[in-house]
């Protein structure tokens, strides 16, 4: 699974445990939530609110040759949806005005799909 997918997944998800009023705890490693800050928009991701939805739980995991492996929780951090989202790049604005909308289609549309009135 690539990490575009899992945070689709967790978006697809999230929906229903905001609706819910519950959280989502995902626990990952720190090395995975490190690629999700280099690769994805993750800068609004701050220090865990109870109010949000989704809470990554970031683990170090060090293996042990001689000894026990250790897991030590390394990092906490939330978001909501809307902040999953912009993190993967999908809303630029929550409510684009229609202004907005118009001159993104008109900007697609050659001369010749226009309607003219001769």
């Amino acid at each position: 699974m690539t990490a575009k997918t899992i945070l689709m997944q967790l978006l697809h998800k999230l929906g229903t445990f905001q609706s819910a009023r519950r959280h989502m705890v995902c626990v990952l490693q720190l090395q995975l939530f490190e690629y999700f800050e280099n690769n994805f928009v993750f800068s609004h991701i701050h220090s865990p609110d109870e109010s949000q939805p989704l809470h990554f739980h970031s683990y170090l995991y060090t293996p042990g040759p001689t000894a026990e492996p250790t897991i030590r929780l390394a990092r906490r951090s939330s978001t909501d949806e809307d902040g999953l989202a912009l993190g993967l790049g999908l809303k630029a604005s929550a409510d684009p005005s229609i202004s907005t909308l118009l001159g993104d289609l008109s900007g697609r549309l050659s001369e010749n799909t226009l309607l003219t009135f001769e």
